[in-house]
Parts: structure tokens; C-alpha cells; sequence
């Protein structure tokens, strides 16, 4: 499988019928600037796609440079929680990836880094709140999931993220 690198570009609902995988990548100046462009459209085309989108995308950001988590950047972590309150249901069409899911919950919940070695990080969140979140996402993926027919797939997105 060949993934579509979309770096810059806008994606169509046709692009996401059309590719088994698109890797979606958002800036660093979409991130700065507060730029919520491409990825509402994008989010506009995979609701249109509806099961065509299911497991198509990957987000990424494009912070490779940066040695820290992206939970530790605090314009990452608006642009998701922007990005989740406009889509709750957005890992419904991501390809199912624990450390991207957990990476999403924990720029909501505000996790922070208590120490950190070479081997190993240590970090600090409200268990309760990063439980609350992932039933809230998960119960905005099941309930999608339902409404364009597709329960038995929104679960399926769940069971391959280990919920």
C-alpha cells in the first residue's frame, strides 16, 4: 500500500474513495497561525466520504524538528482540541494507531512530562479526565458510526484502537 502524501494540498472526497491511505500532514505555520483551513475542509470531505473514509488518515505535524511530544506543544495542542470539538468523531476515519489516539487525549487533557530519560518518560495527567475523553470520543464514533449505518465499522475502529 502506497499512502498519498498530502502536504500542503487540499484533499476531496474523491481522493479519499480513490487512495487506501492518505497520510494527511499539518504545518507548522497552520499550527502558529491558528490556520484551521485544510483541516476543516478535509474534515467537511471525509464526513462526505462517510465509510469510503473509514481508517483512510493519518494526521501528522509536521514538528520533526522539535524534540519535544507533541502534547508539550501548546499551539498542538489547541489545533487538536480545535480539530476534536469540530470532529469528535475524527478517529473514525484515522487509521486505527494507539500512540496517535493517545497523543490526541493527551493534548486535551493537559498531560505534562514530569521527567524524562534517554529510555524512558515519565508523565503526569488527570487519569479520570483521560478516561472521561476517551469515552467521549469513543461514544462520538459509535454514535457517527450509527448514523451513516456503519456501526458494526465504528466499532471495529475502537477494537483496533484497544477500546
Amino acid at each position: 500500500m502506497i499512502p498519498k502524501i498530502i502536504r500542503t494540498e487540499i484533499v476531496t472526497a474523491k481522493m479519499i474513495r480513490n487512495n487506501e491511505m492518505i497520510l494527511f500532514q499539518v504545518q507548522k505555520h497552520e499550527i502558529n497561525e491558528k490556520n484551521h483551513t485544510r483541516i476543516d475542509q478535509l474534515v467537511g470531505e471525509l464526513n462526505k466520504a462517510k465509510r469510503h473514509g473509514r481508517s483512510k488518515v493519518s494526521l501528522s505535524f509536521a514538528y520533526d524538528d522539535d524534540p519535544r511530544e507533541l502534547f508539550e506543544i501548546e499551539n498542538v495542542c489547541e489545533y487538536v482540541k480545535r480539530a476534536l470539538e469540530k470532529c469528535p468523531h475524527l478517529f473514525y476515519f484515522h487509521i486505527p494507531d494507539q500512540l496517535a489516539f493517545g497523543t490526541f487525549v493527551r493534548c486535551i487533557v493537559g498531560c505534562k512530562v514530569e521527567s524524562r530519560t534517554p529510555q524512558s518518560i515519565q508523565l503526569n495527567m488527570d487519569m479520570a479526565a483521560y478516561r472521561k475523553k476517551i469515552k467521549e470520543l469513543s461514544d462520538a464514533m459509535i454514535s457517527y458510526g450509527a448514523k451513516i449505518n456503519d456501526l458494526q465499522g465504528a466499532r471495529n475502529q475502537l477494537h483496533a484502537l484497544g477500546i
